[in-house]
């Protein structure tokens, strides 16, 4: 959407819109789940994302498939106890 005229009410619905655009994608597995009434534990993070664009038709924002493809850096996993004496 491209804005021509500076009404702000007209800027205020491109946010909108693109807030809506990305809201499914941010918590994926709450969406499926919604929809479909069913139990998505078992399902990836790629499978959500993939369910929430064959439910919504909205395209995959950028944001998200490239955190996906990202490499991972950090691995280790911590206790809470642990937490205070490890020096990073």
């Amino acid at each position: 959407m491209l804005i021509l005229n500076t009404n702000k009410k007209q800027k205020t619905t491109l946010l909108q819109s693109l807030y809506l655009q990305l809201v499914p994608y941010k918590f994926p597995q709450s969406v499926v789940s919604a929809v479909k009434e069913s139990d998505v534990t078992t399902l990836s993070d790629q499978q959500l994302i993939d369910e929430v664009h064959q439910l919504s038709g909205v395209e995959i924002p950028l944001a998200v498939t490239s955190v996906l493809e990202a490499e991972i850096r950090h691995t280790r996993v911590l206790e809470i106890s642990e937490m205070k004496t490890i020096s990073l």
